[in-house]
């Protein structure tokens, strides 16, 4: 599906992946051959800005592909890009909470805890409580 919508890769943007990997994508009976989105065609309402940022967001080779640091200091991201108010990582988000082994209740359980987590942080934040 991704395919479909970015195209085929050429070899230079397949050498983030396995040797197995670029053999796996090159077998057209599983990925006909796809061209890349006319980003313009498909969305033609759509500022020159907009589709600059959308294509630099879906490319194959994340080599090509914006950081999210790069996609909000985009400028069509301009007037909402604050650099003061979007802090960075200072590392990897580690995932390993996913791999979890939960009974249904005990995910119920997590969601009501970080949603009220959340909903006392826009409390003390002042922020308008949804009723």
């Amino acid at each position: 599906m991704i395919l479909a919508i970015v195209g085929n890769p050429v070899r230079e943007e397949c050498r983030h992946i396995s040797d197995k990997a670029v053999k796996y994508l090159d077998d057209r009976t599983m990925f006909p051959a796809a061209r890349r989105v006319n980003w313009a065609a498909q969305f033609p309402k759509a500022s020159a800005q907009a589709l600059d940022l959308l294509d630099s967001l879906l490319q194959f080779s994340p080599e090509r592909r914006l950081t999210a640091a790069q996609a909000l200091a985009h400028p069509y991201m301009a007037d909402l890009h604050d650099v003061d108010d979007e802090p960075a990582s200072e590392g990897c988000f580690d995932f390993a909470f996913e791999r979890q082994k939960l009974s249904l209740a005990e995910l119920r359980q997590q969601v009501v805890e970080e949603s009220n987590m959340f909903a006392h942080a826009s409390e003390v934040a002042g922020l308008p409580q949804r009723g």
